[in-house]
């Protein structure tokens, strides 16, 4: 029988700061709502998120990798999908011993934990190249939009290692027009500083990295 493997939130610590361990509370940042990733999750996942939260707490920020321990103890209806929170960079694997990588979707969302052969399972390489083969996005198609620095940012996020899916292209193309002339200069920022956000330079304000949003940093 194989060893029960174990997630935690990323960066759990930088946010949740307690004395004792099993705190009755969490901190749950209004910032939040404007969360670019955690606004394109869906409603399912932003509540499990909040209760994979809840269970950091509890447990020291070690979850076991059991769907029907995750479903009884959040009292869902249905087994869990940890796949968008896995893909997303909101939660991440604890290496307690050296495995094969797996795929998080195959693991959770189906709820086998029976071992996989490599060959069966999708890894990240393998689905960053379905997005590779997805239908091109074209820039032009969103009104104000300046396609160096929408090249600038995509290459940018990717080089990160936080690539924009492309499914949300069309999404982080359109919050980047929003910035109208400060597009360019904002990406530029951004990658200077290694940010995953953007975040436009305001006038006679402190040049200090932006806090994060959310109740853990992405």
């Amino acid at each position: 029988m194989s060893a029960m493997r174990h997630f935690r939130v990323r960066n759990w610590e930088k946010f949740q700061h307690y004395k004792n361990r099993n705190p009755p509370w969490i901190k749950l940042h209004t910032s939040l709502l404007e969360n670019y990733e955690f606004g394109n999750l869906q409603d399912a996942s932003k509540l499990l998120a909040m209760c994979i939260w809840l269970l950091a707490a509890r447990s020291d920020n070690k979850i076991p990798a059991d769907p029907d321990w995750i479903k009884s103890k959040c009292n869902l209806k249905t087994k869990p999908d940890l796949a968008p929170l896995f893909d997303g960079g909101f939660i991440e694997w604890i290496q307690e011993l050296p495995l094969p990588e797996q795929d998080a979707s195959n693991v959770l969302a189906d709820g086998k934990q029976s071992a996989t052969s490599e060959r069966e399972t999708e890894t990240e390489t393998e689905r960053e190249q379905k997005g590779a083969n997805a239908p091109t996005f074209d820039p032009s198609s969103i009104p104000g939009l300046n396609p160096e620095a929408w090249a600038l940012w995509v290459e940018h996020r990717a080089k990160i290692k936080k690539p924009i899916r492309p499914h949300a292209y069309r999404d982080a193309a359109e919050e980047l027009a929003k910035l109208g002339e400060l597009q360019l200069a904002t990406v530029k920022r951004s990658r200077a500083n290694g940010w995953q956000g953007l975040f436009p330079e305001k006038p006679a304000k402190s040049q200090e990295a932006p806090k994060r949003t959310g109740a853990f940093p992405r």
